[in-house]
């Protein structure tokens, strides 16, 4: 199985994509229809398909692709950001750049 954590933006989407064996693998989209489209071809084409996805929770912003990703067979989880920073200074990870918070959500035990 693997783990899918997303930090959510207006303009933007920064995936995390967790392997079993640990390995990342990260992608940006646009936080759009088409963007979410594209998202879940990029996981299903590494076998990530139907996934435990955490995502930010940040309104509107985080709606679509929760909604989306839940349509296309996806274990949504939606997290409150202070959650996740919460976690991350737990894990002594404190510099927060968009690829290190959708690492930490993709590592963590909220999904």
């Amino acid at each position: 199985m693997a783990w899918v954590g997303i930090d959510v933006s207006q303009a933007n989407l920064d995936v995390a994509l967790m392997a079993e064996s640990g390995q990342v693998q990260t992608l940006q989209v646009d936080n759009t229809s088409a963007g979410y489209a594209r998202l879940d071809g990029w996981l299903r084409k590494r076998g990530a398909g139907r996934s435990a996805v955490t995502l930010e929770a940040t309104g509107r912003y985080s709606a679509g692709v929760a909604q989306a990703l839940y349509e296309a067979g996806y274990r949504v989880s939606v997290v409150n950001p202070a959650r996740i920073k919460g976690y991350a200074t737990a894990q002594l990870r404190r510099n927060k750049t968009d690829k290190r918070v959708c690492q930490v959500v993709c590592g963590n035990e909220f999904g």
